[in-house]
């Protein structure tokens, strides 16, 4: 995404299905936006803590992503207690505060508990820039909040799609473009009637719109 940097107080939106890059595309704006001398701070939920992306290289407190081929990377960031909305304000770098100007990213919106669009908004008439990224669908289909509405406020958005995961015995893996987060439970696709947030990456795909599997789905129209 490219990054305005002639005009303060823009909103960028990163959103797409797991396993599309969406934490690698915050993490790159971040470090471009360092190398115009410009201020930033990442703010990460206390849910999205991964041992497994951390181990020993990156401390709790760091963004990290897979990036590709395994080479892991990763960015200093605050860690939001509870994910609560309302303490991110007391979590804010004082030196970005006094100045009124800088990037705010705020990584896994879905996460956060309380009106992060909002605060999102109040960010952005205080004076900082906000980039944001999160699941614009749940594993469902279906909008995932706050998201689409965020998406609404944003000046500048992209849709980041994956390749798809799944693969049959016969054909291999489909590789066509994956818009779909794919849910397994026991390895079997996770029933609509789920919880909608459910924490962790070992039972999701990113998948395209064929292969998405929600059994029982209600159908509200016949279509013949």
């Amino acid at each position: 995404m490219d990054i305005n940097f002639h005009e303060g107080k823009q909103i960028y939106g990163l959103v797409g299905p797991m396993f599309s890059g969406k934490t690698l595309a915050v993490l790159r704006a971040c470090d471009r936006i360092s190398h115009f001398t410009y201020q930033w701070q990442i703010l990460k939920p206390e849910s999205e803590f991964r041992p497994e992306l951390h181990e020993d290289k990156f401390p709790r407190h760091y963004l990290v992503s897979r990036g590709f081929g395994g080479k892991k990377f990763g960015l200093p960031g605050t860690e939001v207690t509870d994910d609560r909305v309302d303490i991110i304000p007391s979590l804010l770098d004082r030196k970005l505060v006094r100045a009124r100007s800088g990037f705010i990213a705020l990584d896994e919106a879905n996460h956060y508990d309380g009106d992060l669009v909002g605060l999102v908004q109040e960010l952005a008439e205080f004076g900082f820039s906000v980039i944001f990224s999160g699941l614009n669908l749940d594993f469902r289909g279906m909008p995932f909040a706050p998201v689409p509405e965020l998406l609404t406020l944003a000046t500048y958005q992209e849709i980041i799609k994956g390749i798809c995961m799944y693969e049959s015995g016969e054909e291999g893996k489909c590789k066509n473009t994956a818009t779909h987060s794919q849910r397994y439970h026991g390895g079997e696709p996770a029933p609509w009637n789920s919880p909608i947030k459910e924490i962790g990456t070992d039972q999701y795909a990113c998948v395209c719109r064929e292969h998405l599997d929600v059994p029982g789905r209600p159908k509200k129209f016949e279509i013949k």
